[in-house]
């Protein structure tokens, strides 16, 4: 049975690769040359990009999916393959609105950027100053909790969430519900993971939701209005987001993508449609909206640190060292890095999401499924398909464009 919580890695990048910075512009009187070979090798790249959605969506069972590569103002590629709405018998549109799960997390941290750089919060706060009775508060600040620090357990993984999540998908969670079973998994020694999650605060790395409900209340506290209302005038309104949001209740925008999920099923059990489940259990997690249109966009500015002071762009990009992350695969401020890539991948019941930037090159990859984890024959975990596609089209892309040594 699949379930909402996922394990760290899961959180962490999907394996990306890069293009090479040479390829990317011609110089010189070679220009018509090269942007004739750029051309051409965009040829190849477009009908690998068409043959990897098609090949994700028809062997994964997958509804629809969609990618879009762009590579500064020159060159963009985008495959579909499938329905994003399975009703109208269309498929994911530029426009159409889809459940971005974790990737929420890249603008929950922004917020804290924003509000720190406005004065109106610090990242060195502890969390007791703002949110009362989470363990070992006094010791936790706001960075902590932004980067995965902490050492609060997750409530996703705990039958205590679980059990009444899969029973009642259109519940309405409470943020303060969510907090109080985190912190009754952390105080318990975050038994549901077998230990992990539970260390003394800044000691080491663990991937936990609770994390991000506690830093949208601190925000709510500090900036002294809703989170949502403080993500929109921090985030989608200055970025130029007219398209993302925190809906209220199970309610998309239209136009929407639908999306299926097996989660909370028995194993072998036929999909069932997810799109109007309550996103609520997933307060400053998962509950943004968006397009593919504005996460090319937002990955973008994610990744350059745009309207970030120096002092944030520094806070953003410092890749922690701790295990698991490593020099080459590593998270920081409500962001991953891996092989020259920042970004998020995202998940919730019927969508899974990922975005990827890599500054040297200006080059975005989105790509948007509406289906989530999905049990394989001879695997061990679920997979995620916006991650499978997402690393084919990173290996088409070395083939075209090899990384510099």
């Amino acid at each position: 049975m699949n379930i909402v919580a996922r394990p760290i890695a899961a959180a962490l990048l999907a394996t990306f690769t890069a293009l090479s910075a040479a390829a990317c512009a011609p110089g010189g009187d070679d220009g018509a040359h090269a942007t004739s070979a750029l051309e051409a090798r965009g040829d190849t790249l477009q009908t690998e990009l068409d043959r990897i959605v098609e090949t994700t969506q028809k062997e994964l069972g997958v509804p629809g999916v969609r990618a879009d590569v762009i590579v500064g103002d020159r060159l963009r590629y985008t495959a579909r393959a499938g329905l994003g709405d399975f009703v109208a018998k269309t498929p994911i549109g530029e426009h159409d609105h889809v459940r971005i799960g974790s990737v929420t997390k890249t603008f929950t941290v922004t917020t804290l950027l924003r509000m720190a750089d406005a004065g109106v919060v610090s990242l060195d706060d502890h969390v007791s100053r703002w949110v009362p009775g989470v363990p070992n508060g006094e010791a936790i600040t706001l960075r902590m909790l932004a980067n995965m620090t902490s050492g609060l357990g997750s409530y996703t993984f705990s039958p205590t969430f679980q059990k009444p999540f899969f029973a009642d998908p259109q519940r309405a969670w409470q943020p303060w519900d969510l907090v109080a079973i985190g912190a009754g998994e952390t105080r318990a020694g975050c038994p549901s993971t077998k230990g992990a999650g539970c260390f003394a605060p800044g000691t080491g790395f663990f991937y936990s939701n609770t994390n991000t409900v506690v830093l949208a209340l601190a925000l709510e506290a500090a900036g002294k209005r809703p989170y949502a209302d403080l993500v929109r005038d921090y985030v989608f309104v200055p970025y130029g987001l007219h398209e993302t949001s925190i809906p209220k209740g199970t309610e998309l925008p239209k136009p929407f993508v639908r999306g299926v999920s097996t989660q909370g099923r028995d194993d072998g059990a036929p999909p069932y449609e997810a799109t109007f489940s309550s996103p609520s259990w997933a307060f400053g997690v998962g509950d943004v909206v968006s397009t593919p249109a504005d996460l090319a966009r937002w990955a973008r500015a994610l990744g350059t640190g745009e309207r970030l002071s120096a002092k944030a762009k520094a806070e953003r990009f410092t890749k922690l060292t701790m295990p698991p992350n490593t020099p080459e695969r590593a998270y920081a401020m409500g962001i991953g890095y891996e092989n020259g890539f920042w970004g998020h991948t995202g998940e919730l019941p019927g969508y899974n999401t990922s975005i990827q930037y890599r500054p040297d090159i200006d080059a975005v990859v989105v790509v948007t499924t509406n289906r989530d984890a999905i049990e394989v024959p001879g695997k061990d975990k679920p997979v995620d398909p916006a991650t499978v596609a997402a690393q084919k089209i990173v290996s088409a892309l070395n083939r075209e464009y090899p990384l510099p040594k």
